[in-house]
């Protein structure tokens, strides 16, 4: 499908192939083209977006097709990492021209230094506005990168590439790792940005300053006109028709069963009755056996003309089902984590925690107290504390001063990545210990509600998307018999696809308990109904 073509076109891609050495089609003849408009890329997880950047940058070789690019392309990879202890300086590729600068205003004539500079005299301004326009206004050129956390080398990264002004912006989940301060810097340039963009995120508010939305999926790429909300929208018009598709297929199937029982029962009638009659008609033997063998020639002529047209509407509905979307609205029975109003669940007085006696308190006299099925939302900047205070409520870590109660005898914590699960099990393994349910029966029954039915049981964990992986803790820890009352999640939407955060909405929403849970993602706490925020800065 082509995108509406722009008066200058940047990259234009021409019937574009490509899969994987196994032979999975990634891409299947996807013809585009982008120019200065801002579009967003979105898909499930393993469809192929990082792929299809890195056949638009150069890095992959197509297995057909072509593509063609007239601009200058700056490539933000996703979870990108500098290599080495280096400099702020030195990672944005600007080290060398200061020192040029420099060594030039000591008093040297040296040609060579000169040429470095060229007419770049203004760079230290340069570099320094970028960190400023990515959020790292404070930061100083000669801070090691070894002192920053990774949130902070995705800015720089990005810095880096804006420094070097290209026409063309690539950005792969440029959110991940980001704080709510580093997002907002991040979606001001994007509305700020007067040239090409592309954009491959799950963060909803950053797609909702883009121009048009790519779908990526079974190798097929879609564009729809709009922000990610109008995507949305056309998305739900199209699930309503397929919905709409499978109802009138399975009413076929019914149609065609009905009209194939009714043949046979009438094939079956009139040879009963040819069968009387040629019993009472004197005919010779030979000539009989004729008539009873075109009775059955006709019959099962019959029968095949009717398996082929019940054969065409199972057809029919598998394809119909085939265009219908996972479904993202989990169906669950939450009531044993309900909560009564006023309950005292968490209960902090001037608490105080460090990682070590010389080390100033990461924590400082803090006072917090969740009632009920409150539900709780902690920010901060990267580094505040938050994950360490979500470890104290949930008891692996203990205070260094102050008071903690906790008013529940079961509560659960899901950390960053889910690390508590062991890849080399399978789901079923996994939920079964996860969860404390007797038996793999009702475990399985259970494992459905979370989309996962029939041999997804039996998969090992490793092999899970982010959203399997989300999906399978948080259900195994809602299904224990007990009653899970308090649900502390650290960064849960961190790396899942679109469909992954909406299953998790899903599941928060039905749940009853009291909820605490760290995050910078602010259209996800709306929709799980975040009623306090407390902020570690």
């Amino acid at each position: 499908m082509f995108a509406t073509l722009m008066s200058s076109s940047c990259i234009i891609a021409r019937s574009v192939r490509w899969q994987t050495p196994s032979g999975v089609a990634i891409l299947k003849n996807a013809s585009f083209s982008l120019g200065l408009e801002r579009s967003g890329l979105v898909g499930p997880n393993g469809a192929g977006k990082t792929t299809l950047l890195r056949i638009l940058f150069g890095e992959l070789a197509v297995s057909g097709g072509d593509v063609s690019k007239e601009c200058q392309i700056g490539y933000l990879r996703q979870n990108c990492e500098l290599q080495g202890n280096v400099t702020v300086a030195e990672a944005l590729g600007v080290a060398r021209k200061l020192e040029a600068i420099e060594a030039i205003e000591r008093g040297s004539i040296d040609e060579g230094l000169f040429d470095l500079v060229g007419g770049d005299w203004e760079i230290a301004s340069r570099a320094e506005a970028q960190l400023a326009r990515v959020g790292l206004g404070h930061l100083d050129l000669a801070r090691r990168i070894e002192s920053l956390s990774a949130g902070e080398v995705t800015q720089i990264a990005l810095a880096g590439i804006l420094i070097e002004e290209p026409d063309f912006l690539m950005l792969d989940e440029p959110t991940n790792n980001l704080d709510s301060y580093a997002r907002e810097a991040l979606y001001d340039l994007v509305d700020n940005w007067d040239k090409g963009a592309l954009i491959v995120s799950h963060d909803r508010e950053l797609l909702n300053l883009v121009d048009q939305v790519f779908e990526l999926s079974g190798g097929e790429l879609k564009v729809y006109g709009g922000s990610y909300d109008f995507y949305r929208a056309e998305k739900e018009m199209h699930e309503h028709a397929a919905v709409r598709r499978i109802e009138a297929a399975k009413q076929g199937l019914r149609r065609e069963r009905r009209a194939a029982q009714r043949s046979s029962e009438r094939q079956q009638r009139r040879s009963r009755t040819a069968e009387q009659r040629r019993g009472a008609s004197g005919q010779a033997r030979i000539i009989l056996g004729v008539w009873k063998e075109s009775s059955q020639k006709t019959a099962a002529r019959l029968h095949r003309v009717h398996e082929r047209r019940i054969e065409q509407a199972r057809h029919d509905l598998e394809e119909a089902k085939a265009r219908l979307c996972q479904e993202n609205v989990l169906k669950l029975d939450l009531a044993g984590t309900t909560l009564p109003a006023g309950k005292a669940v968490v209960d902090l007085r001037n608490v105080s925690f460090s990682y070590a006696p010389s080390v100033d308190p990461l924590i400082r006299d803090l006072t917090l107290r969740v009632v009920g099925p409150g539900r709780l939302a902690i920010r901060g900047r990267n580094g505040a504390g938050k994950t360490t205070l979500l470890r104290i409520i949930a008891g692996e870590l203990f205070p260094t001063s102050g008071h903690l109660n906790v008013g529940v005898n079961e509560l659960a914590y899901l950390p960053q990545a889910t690390l508590l699960l062991n890849s080399e099990s399978t789901v079923l393994e996994t939920f079964l210990s996860l969860s404390t349910l007797p038996n793999e029966s009702i475990a399985r029954q259970h494992l459905s509600k979370y989309l996962f039915s029939g041999d997804d049981a039996f998969k090992k964990t490793g092999s899970l998307s982010g959203g399997e992986r989300i999906r399978l803790a948080l259900g195994g820890v809602l299904s224990r018999p007990s009653g899970v009352r308090l649900l502390i999640l650290d960064e849960p939407t961190n790396n899942l696809d679109l469909n992954g955060v909406q299953q998790l909405e899903s599941a928060l929403q039905q749940y009853a308990g009291a909820l605490i849970v760290a995050s910078h993602d602010n259209t996800f706490l709306r929709a799980i109904g975040i009623e306090r925020e407390l902020c570690l800065d």
